[in-house]
């Protein structure tokens, strides 16, 4: 069953605690979820090489947090990031009772702190956007979670070069565990049109995400309009004994006004020649 939210209203109200690993500058997630407390991860902007590498990074983060409402509350943090811009801390910030904690330059699961074991422990939602965090999580989250994950991230599992680059990811654990407790639920979601579809394995949401793609995909074909002729065409091609339709890709559509012309002088100039 497909479900349709308004756009003034968060779609996903049932969650508490939210992670989001790999978030960068990505705050459309604080108008999706209603929920208490985010936790957000990223490497940028100087870990391990990995992530946004830009000095503007945190300003640029304060801002873009700032415009949804949340301040920062560990002002003092700011002046030890001038200095060494490769500190592994937290970000604190509220927007009246919700609380939002973004880990900057930390790389999961390598850099995972206490702080952050702490922190994740009793997340009950974890939202997926172009990066697929390891599988390692399940070992720090207690209890189940409720995945949503993007329409348009690719579901597949992780290739030989992958594995052994990373280590499995969490949809490879999904495939390989199917029936598994430390998953409550699989949403599927689309940022565009609010729209959401539950599964209850990760083959079901793939399979429905590739049919879905080879319907409505477009990129790459023009879509070609056929407008109807002018009254005045029509009645010379109805006088002529001219056809006004042809059929394309199986569909009956109108031949274009250039074409019904053409075909029109070829029969006037026939007509002509049998006279003579």
């Amino acid at each position: 069953m497909v479900r349709k939210f308004n756009f003034g209203s968060p779609p996903f109200k049932d969650c508490g605690k939210v992670l989001y690993i790999g978030a960068s500058f990505d705050t459309r997630i604080l108008d999706l979820l209603d929920c208490k407390t985010f936790i957000l991860i990223d490497p940028s902007p100087n870990s391990h090489g990995m992530g946004y590498n830009d000095k503007n990074f945190i300003s640029i983060l304060l801002q873009k947090l700032f415009e949804k409402g949340y301040i920062l509350k560990n002002n003092e943090l700011l002046f030890r990031l001038k200095k060494n811009s490769k500190l592994k801390v937290c970000l604190n910030f509220t927007n009246g009772e919700k609380t939002l904690k973004y880990y900057i330059n930390t790389l999961f699961p390598k850099d995972v702190s206490k702080k952050l074991k702490q922190d994740i422990a009793d997340v009950d939602t974890l939202y997926i956007k172009g990066f697929h965090p390891s599988q390692v999580i399940i070992n720090y989250i207690k209890s189940s979670v409720s995945i949503i994950i993007s329409k348009g991230d690719m579901l597949l599992p992780s290739d030989e070069y992958d594995l052994e680059e990373n280590g499995p990811n969490i949809i490879d654990y999904m495939y390989q565990n199917p029936g598994s407790h430390f998953i409550k639920s699989i949403t599927m979601f689309n940022l565009h049109n609010y729209r959401q579809q539950k599964f209850k394995t990760i083959n079901e949401a793939e399979l429905w995400r590739q049919k879905y793609y080879s319907k409505n995909n477009t990129f790459g074909k023009s879509k070609k309009k056929y407008k109807r002729p002018s009254s005045y065409i029509l009645k010379l091609a109805r006088k002529y004994g001219i056809k006004i339709t042809i059929k394309r890709n199986g569909k009956r559509v109108y031949k274009s006004s250039k074409l019904i012309k053409k075909n029109i002088l070829k029969k006037i100039i026939l007509k002509k020649k049998k006279l003579k």
